[in-house]
């Protein structure tokens, strides 16, 4: 597959109709106006973004990762095409009721996800879908519950979620109650 030479530095993968201006917008399809047509699941056979390694300075992937059970290759794509220095950005639903794809598989969210930069991707998923290739380490900056909700009640429940922690909040009946909570990552590249 021929690599897309970038003309701006931030992606927004699967941006569904959050079309961003100033960004490369990735999308399974052109619907809603996304420059670059790709269909994430040909990273689970071997696939890669059409962008060369480190072309971007930010990458987003909003509300994509949890409907796939192993985000693994998603994440090391993520991590390859993001500049050392750059932010990965990844925003996703927590894995209740029909999403649960995620809890099932690798277990909770922000447990999850923080598994990341503490394996630095040294598992058989990093050999299997990296071909072995060095694509750079992360650290994660931050990791959160959020709502897009305006809504006092709302915004309270969310910060008493992130003072309970993904380890209480996460495997509480809590996380079934409000399924509009939302998880925000964001890693830096080494």
């Amino acid at each position: 597959m021929k690599k897309i030479k970038p003309k701006y530095s931030k992606i927004n993968i699967g941006s569904g109709a959050d079309v961003k201006k100033g960004w490369v917008n990735l999308d399974i399809t052109n619907e809603f106006g996304a420059e670059v047509i790709y269909d994430l699941r040909k990273l689970y056979s071997g696939g890669q973004l059409p962008f060369k390694d480190n072309s971007f300075d930010y990458v987003l992937c909003k509300h994509v990762i949890h409907t796939f059970i192993d985000p693994t290759p998603i994440i090391i794509e993520l991590v390859r095409i993001c500049k050392p220095k750059g932010k990965i950005e990844i925003k996703t639903h927590l894995p209740t009721g029909n999403n649960s794809s995620i809890r099932m598989i690798r277990g909770h969210t922000i447990g999850m996800m923080k598994g990341f930069v503490e394996e630095n991707f040294g598992s058989y998923y990093f050999k299997e879908f990296s071909k072995g290739k060095d694509i750079g380490k992360i650290n994660l900056e931050k990791a959160e519950y959020y709502t897009n909700s305006n809504k006092k009640i709302q915004k309270m429940i969310i910060w008493f979620s992130n003072r309970l922690g993904w380890k209480v909040f996460e495997k509480s009946p809590l996380m079934y109650v409000f399924p509009w909570i939302s998880v925000k990552i964001i890693y830096k590249k080494l």
